[in-house]
């Protein structure tokens, strides 16, 4: 369940054609339009990135995409009347990287720290099975700095630490305009009424990962079983299937390149493959 929402990714073409982007040329020979978006279409992880990889080139760059974040809460001002009479800004952040980050990407481990009265740290991590994507970090940056936007804020700042797979986001927000325990009981209540109800889809979603992960692994050792690996190939197979190139997995495993190319071509021999992608699909269509 490696889906992304649509909801962001309508901000985002929204924000791209803003930005002059030629639409039609972006999405074309992707599998999703923007009416499969309207009718909130969920859309896998790999192609997302295929995606803002292309929306990056188009923008040229990552300073591109960083003004695409940037201009992304242009694109929902329904959100205003719902969080608009929020008086904290610790608060909105805390439903933003809360249940609507974690309901968009929920397969983005997300660390939320507050740092009261006005600062913020968040991290958020991709797991090693899903392809990286520093155009997703980055856009992510944008929208933190002017979401504070939405309840009708100067834009916070950031400093923003990019690493492989990780970014980590110090945020200072602005002053809030009332006193935090002025916030308006209505609004307090709708947006439990909506954390309530991502909560729900954040926990279907861990189940569903979980089972996955037993299948997954459950799978692995029937491989193993069928291909007759030894321990360390079976290692190998994993790595190898996340997408691992030879150097990293020398890295995880903490041994020579050389001992891993050894390995994989034992692997690739014993499952009958000839390459990595055919070995890929005995794997999962089985062995």
């Amino acid at each position: 369940m490696d889906e992304v929402s649509s909801r962001p990714l309508r901000g985002i073409l929204w924000a791209a054609r803003k930005l002059g982007i030629d639409i039609p040329a972006l999405l074309a020979g992707l599998p999703f339009d923007e009416a499969a978006l309207e009718r909130d279409a969920r859309v896998d992880w790999d192609v997302f990135v295929d995606f803002v990889e292309r929306l990056q080139a188009a923008v040229g760059g990552l300073p591109g995409l960083r003004k695409v974040g940037e201009l992304h809460h242009e694109a929902f001002p329904e959100v205003n009347k719902v969080v608009g009479q929020f008086a904290s800004p610790l608060r909105f952040f805390r439903f933003f990287w809360g249940p609507i980050t974690r309901s968009a990407f929920p397969h983005v481990l997300v660390d939320y720290v507050e740092q009261p009265p006005d600062r913020v740290v968040v991290t958020l991590t991709l797991p090693e099975k899903y392809r990286d994507c520093p155009g997703f970090f980055v856009i992510s940056e944008g929208a933190t700095r002017n979401g504070t936007l939405y309840i009708g804020l100067p834009p916070a700042q950031v400093q923003m630490d990019l690493r492989p797979r990780s970014a980590t986001y110090r945020v200072t927000l602005p002053a809030p305009r009332r006193p935090a325990g002025t916030i308006d009981d209505m609004a307090e209540a709708a947006i439990a009424g909506v954390e309530a109800v991502h909560d729900r889809f954040i926990q279907m979603f861990r189940n569903s990962e979980a089972r996955s992960a037993v299948g997954d692994r459950q799978r692995r050792q029937r491989a193993a079983s069928a291909w007759k690996l030894t321990r360390r190939e079976a290692q190998v197979l994993e790595l190898l299937l996340r997408g691992q190139s030879n150097k990293e997995i020398a890295s995880s495993l903490k041994c020579a390149e050389s001992t891993v190319e050894l390995h994989v071509t034992r692997v690739l021999r014993k499952s009958g493959a000839s390459s990595r992608m055919e070995l890929a699909s005995r794997f999962w269509m089985g062995t």
